[in-house]
């Protein structure tokens, strides 16, 4: 009767070894997804605030569009929640748009070359950002799925890794 209490506790042990390396794996993952899809979020800021600056120098009724687009930039240069961090880079998507619209019919922003490179910088970064989401969500996924299972449920609560947020992108 000993040995298969030892048996057991020692298989107990072996598998929550096991399912914390899995867990950690998949965390790694994850963070090594976000960091790639950071660059991109970033490179789109700094274009949204170039625009932004040059729409500010030209028209400086709109210096709002500036001062939005520096504020969500400084934000997310701190260190936030990660579902904070998302509806920052949601008021951003926003702002691009509104900012976009009022210059759509500004001949004098239009065609103006520091526009036109960061419009450019701005769509490219925002492909990117599309096609880095899909290995970020798809590791939030495997990762979320895996510490609520019912195998490896106790090993993610005693070590507390919580359940990771999808980045959902929309241009």
């Amino acid at each position: 009767m000993t040995i298969l209490v030892l048996a057991f506790l020692l298989c107990t042990l072996v598998f929550s070894i096991f399912a914390y390396q899995k867990i950690l794996a998949l965390d790694k993952t994850a963070r090594a997804s976000w960091a790639s899809l950071d660059i991109a979020l970033r490179a789109r800021q700094e274009s949204a605030v170039a625009i932004a600056a040059l729409i500010a120098s030209k028209y400086p009724a709109q210096q709002d569009f500036y001062d939005r687009a520096a504020v969500i930039k400084t934000d997310c240069h701190t260190e936030l929640l990660l579902e904070d961090r998302i509806k920052r880079e949601e008021f951003l998507t926003l702002l691009c748009s509104d900012m976009l619209n009022f210059a759509k019919d500004k001949s004098d922003i239009l065609e103006n070359p520091v526009f036109e490179e960061h419009k450019l910088m701005l769509e490219r970064a925002e492909e990117k950002i599309n096609f880095k989401a899909v290995p970020y969500n798809d590791a939030v996924r495997d990762y979320n799925t895996l510490i609520k299972s019912v195998l490896t449920i106790v090993v993610a609560k005693m070590f507390d890794f919580k359940e990771k947020a999808y980045f959902h992108f929309k241009k």
